[in-house]
């Protein structure tokens, strides 16, 4: 049975404890994987970046997860570059205040933009 539970990502929660297991590649932070949905979502919430399924529908037809094809699609005309997923590792590594970042286990699943409250003191 899958657990669905949703935890938040805090500052450093990518250290590993195990200094003996390397986690190296494209898609890792640490210990945890970033999920395709996750970056399709960061790519449009940050910036603004959409890819609506039709422009993926008739590309990378051998995979079946529309997200993937998203990624694959985003990557290959430069949408989401080397620095742009640099940047969505620095934000799991150390989330701003104003995003909200969750995992599922060691997946990296989604985000959240938090709207910015008026402070007043009275």
């Amino acid at each position: 049975m899958e657990n669905n539970t949703l935890a938040l990502v805090l500052k450093n929660d990518w250290v590993t404890s195990f200094s003996g297991n390397a986690y190296t590649g494209k898609y890792r932070v640490g210990l945890f994987h970033l999920t395709d949905a996750f970056i399709v979502e960061y790519m449009k919430m940050i910036h603004g970046i959409e890819t609506p399924d039709s422009w993926v529908s008739n590309s990378f037809t051998n995979i079946s997860d529309t997200d993937t094809r998203k990624v694959m699609y985003m990557e290959g005309c430069d949408m989401l570059s080397n620095d742009g997923m640099n940047e969505i590792r620095k934000a799991v590594k150390s989330p701003p205040d104003n995003v909200k970042i969750y995992r599922n286990d060691v997946h990296i699943v989604k985000a959240e933009i938090m709207e910015k409250k008026n402070d007043l003191t009275f």
